[in-house]
């Protein structure tokens, strides 16, 4: 029997994606406060500052994120790495999916319509932006 005061669970992994994306989206560092709230307006059910901050530490750790402290106060942002390592990252990703069709279709469906655009030149083997295909 279930607690009505309990708030249903995220699945595994779905706190760190969130963190990431609010992170991504951002467009200066964020403090951990400012995750959690961002995080609330999403669904309404915000997470513990300490969780956040936990998550955040991980990320750092792994050098996902970055963190600097500013006015006091520990500011965090999504490590930016070379178009070669981001690559390598999503292949890595792609090549461990069960599903690689639906894993595609699921990145795919993400993107914005700019980036999509650049995808769908390169695959037709248009070259965007001055840059040639490898």
């Amino acid at each position: 029997m279930t607690n009505p005061g309990d708030r249903s669970r995220r699945r595994h992994g779905a706190l760190r994606d969130e963190v990431l994306g609010v992170l991504v989206h951002a467009d200066e560092p964020l403090t951990a406060r400012r995750v959690v709230d961002l995080l609330g307006e999403r669904d309404g059910h915000p997470p513990a500052l300490t969780t956040v901050l936990t998550v955040l530490d991980r990320l750092h750790r792994s050098g996902e994120v970055e963190k600097s402290k500013a006015h006091g106060e520990l500011r965090f942002c999504v490590a930016r790495h070379d178009a070669a390592a981001v690559a390598d990252d999503m292949l890595e990703a792609l090549l461990r999916s069960k599903d690689r069709t639906g894993a595609l279709l699921s990145f795919a469906g993400s993107l914005s319509p700019e980036d999509l655009s650049v995808l769908r030149g390169l695959v037709g083997g248009e070259p965007q932006g001055g840059e040639s295909p490898r």
